[in-house]
């Protein structure tokens, strides 16, 4: 619909209608759907009898070309015209503005008004529209699509993103380099910790090491091995306390102590030899240095001391006698009045047993001594009988006896003499005797045929030693002279070499025995006849043999 108008006024008012119209269409362009809220561009468009789409985004322009256009002709045809145009009119009005026919811009100034008053939607992801500005809370929950971040805004985000963050860690690429630009990092910390030993129950190989603890931590702390050895210098210290350069050292106490594992045991032996410094016993010629005349105090006084005490004291009784005695008067009280008082003494003393073999009569007592006292005590009867009693039976059978005994079992510390291996720990007396005995040979000489079978051996040398065997063969007990040789020695079944004599005829001949020998008539033996059993004999009766074990 647009004219072309060669009046100067029409043109100028179709240049001022042209800007707004410009300024319209620009808007309603770029947001086609920003006028239908608008009443007044919706009326414009209406009032042409068009009808409103509010997607012809054209609509508007078309719109006010008519209008413009129509308000144009009229005006050619008559100069005045347009002013009353009521479409015109309600345009100027509808924007707000007093109608005033001689203001030819107002046509202009109404429609820049319309199109400042369309305030198009917000935009979406769909629809052209005004985008606001976020706050900046909005901007830090990051969940709406139609708003636009300002740099103050975008700043409180990254700041919240930050969350305090130091300074030295607060962007992507101070990240990155903190965990060495490494895209797997995690995998490769996985990797290094399952180098790592655990807190709880580590098992360290190697060479570990850990800070050496002060001295005296009594605590959970590792130990190392400084540590360790300053406690275990620190403990040997003590240990030492003091002690001398020659004594600080096990191998010196040792050596000081004659290495002897048994020091105790020795020294105990060697002071059971010493006398006691109560009640000693002493024997033999006891002898000790003589103190000086007149000492009183708890020293030994020797024969010496004695003598001179009492040469000193029986010289001073005849010359100064106490003041209690030194009367006949006094003296005599003192032996009670007794003119015979020698011969009273005698009396009594001859009732007394000396010291020297008494002869004692009636029933003498004295303190039973201790059982397995071994000293000069007088033993009592009770003692005796006790000292028996420990005996038992075998208190007149010695280690070592062999006795024939009617039993099938040895008694009580004897032991069978059948070859058998025995324990010289179970039975050491036996064994010192068999030592001692003359009769005892190795053990591969014993078993190496019977002549040695009824003596002792060796044994296994060091733990065992080795029974006669007199049951085996029977043998009988034979006295042999220790100075015979080869004493204790077993001899074999034999005959005492003889002879026979016999007549070389025809007949028959007795001998020994009930023996015949028939002779041919030749003097030669034809047939031999004999008796007896297996063996040559004594009478007998069969006895255990056993031996005093302890």
């Amino acid at each position: 619909m647009s004219v072309t108008c060669s009046s100067p006024d029409l043109i100028a008012l179709q240049a001022n209608v042209d800007v707004a119209l410009q300024a319209a269409v620009t808007g309603h362009e770029a947001n086609p759907f920003a006028h239908p809220e608008q009443k007044q561009v919706r009326q414009v468009i209406t009032s042409t009898g068009a009808v409103y789409d509010p997607a012809t985004g054209p609509q508007l322009r078309t719109a006010i070309d008519a209008i413009v256009g129509c308000a144009v002709s009229a005006h050619q045809a008559d100069g005045s015209a347009h002013p009353e145009l009521p479409q015109v009119r309600k345009v100027i009005t509808d924007a707000g503005l007093t109608y005033n026919p001689a203001d030819t811009g107002q046509l202009s100034q109404a429609i820049s008004a319309i199109v400042e008053a369309v305030e198009p939607p917000d935009a979406t992801e769909t629809v052209k529209g005004v985008v606001r500005l976020a706050n900046n809370a909005e901007a830090q929950a990051g969940a709406l699509y139609t708003v636009a971040v300002h740099p103050a805004g975008l700043k409180a985000t990254v700041d919240a993103l930050i969350n305090g963050a130091p300074a030295s860690l607060n962007t992507l690429g101070e990240l990155a380099a903190a965990i060495g630009y490494d895209a797997n990092y995690a995998v490769t910390v996985a990797g290094q910790m399952a180098l790592k030993a655990p807190l709880a129950s580590p098992v360290l190989t190697g060479t570990p090491t850990a800070p050496t603890p002060a001295a005296g931590d009594n605590s959970g702390t590792l130990a190392t091995t400084a540590f360790v050895k300053g406690s275990v210098d620190t403990a040997v210290s003590g240990l030492v306390n003091g002690a001398p350069t020659a004594l600080n050292t096990l191998g010196e106490l040792a050596a000081a102590l004659g290495n002897d594992a048994n020091y105790a045991v020795t020294v105990a032996g060697q002071m059971a030899l010493k006398a006691p410094l109560a009640s000693p016993e002493l024997t033999g010629t006891p002898t000790a240095p003589t103190p000086v005349a007149g000492d009183n105090s708890t020293k030994i006084a020797t024969t010496a001391f004695v003598k001179g005490s009492v040469d000193t004291a029986v010289s001073g009784l005849i010359n100064g006698a106490p003041g209690a005695l030194d009367t006949l008067n006094e003296l005599a009280a003192a032996l009670g009045n007794d003119a015979n008082f020698a011969a009273s003494v005698a009396n009594m003393l001859a009732q007394k047993a000396p010291l020297a073999s008494p002869a004692l009569t009636g029933t003498p007592t004295a303190p039973t001594p201790a059982a397995g006292d071994n000293s000069s005590a007088l033993a009592t009867t009770a003692f005796v009988k006790g000292a028996v009693d420990g005996l038992g039976q075998t208190v007149m059978m010695p280690v070592g006896m062999e006795c024939w005994y009617p039993g099938t079992t040895a008694p009580a510390g004897w032991l069978v003499e059948n070859g058998a291996l025995v324990s010289r720990a179970d039975y050491p007396m036996l064994w010192a005797f068999v030592q001692a005995s003359g009769m005892m040979v190795s053990d591969a000489s014993w078993q190496s045929g019977t002549a040695n079978r009824s003596k002792f051996s060796s044994g296994d040398g060091t733990t065992t030693f080795r029974l006669p065997d007199l049951i085996t063969d029977g043998l009988f007990i034979r006295a042999q002279s220790p100075g015979d040789g080869n004493f204790g020695r077993r001899q074999e079944d034999d005959l005492k070499s003889h002879t026979h004599a016999y007549h070389t005829q025809i007949g028959s001949y007795g001998a020994g025995g009930g023996v015949q020998e028939l002779f041919n008539n030749l003097g030669t033996v034809q047939t031999v006849m004999s008796t007896g059993g297996n063996e040559t004999r004594p009478k007998n009766a069969g006895r255990l043999p056993i031996i005093k074990a302890h």
